[in-house]
């Protein structure tokens, strides 16, 4: 919630700080930084697989036993407070690779590129891939980014209908898309096993 209120706060602080914050409020369309798609692709998936290879190790463990029951973890000799902040410096420095790949790509920043609409399309992409893994969140990236392109032939009915099929997800899928395929599977391999 913290995190949250310092997001909501930075971007009226820098709009409404006069003199002092003029140049943020209105921008720094001056930026440039020489970028290809080839290279933007290049370090998003170096990020993916770094981050892949932090669930499968000591951390991806410490974390999942944190999810699933802190004084368990503790007990199984999780040092809590060291992987809660660990966790969070690690999705800092994601959050700040992600707003500089955003500056290199649109070669512009504002206070209005945070904010609230930023936080809940984080979320939303969490929880519609699935927050288990760091496969669903590049599902939920995927779909939240693309579907609304898909729908652009519906026109001013657009948002309503991207709207409605993620609400329809979270209710009927409240795991993820990921975490609905994982229990559904198994269940498959049940009934088509020979009794």
């Amino acid at each position: 919630m913290a995190t949250l209120a310092f997001d909501l706060v930075i971007p009226i602080l820098l709009t409404n700080g006069g003199n002092f914050t003029r140049r943020c409020a209105q921008g720094s369309m001056r930026f440039r930084c020489p970028s290809t798609t080839t290279a933007l692709v290049a370090i998003v998936i170096a990020a993916i697989y770094a981050v892949s290879q932090l669930e499968r190790g000591w951390m991806g463990r410490a974390s999942l036993a944190l999810r699933s029951d802190e004084n368990l973890a503790r007990s199984m000799g999780v040092r809590v407070t060291r992987e809660r902040y660990l966790a969070f410096a690690i999705s800092a420095a994601l959050g700040g690779l992600a707003g500089a790949l955003s500056a290199m790509l649109f070669h512009a920043v504002s206070p209005s590129s945070g904010g609230f609409g930023l936080v809940t399309l984080g979320l939303t992409m969490a929880i519609i891939g699935g927050r288990d893994s760091w496969i669903g969140a590049v599902v939920g990236a995927y779909i939240v980014t693309w579907v609304p392109e898909w729908l652009r032939f519906i026109g001013p009915y657009r948002n309503a209908i991207f709207g409605l099929v993620l609400v329809l997800v979270i209710l009927f899928f409240p795991d993820g898309l990921l975490g609905s395929i994982r229990k559904l599977v198994p269940m498959l391999r049940r009934k088509a096993a020979p009794v």
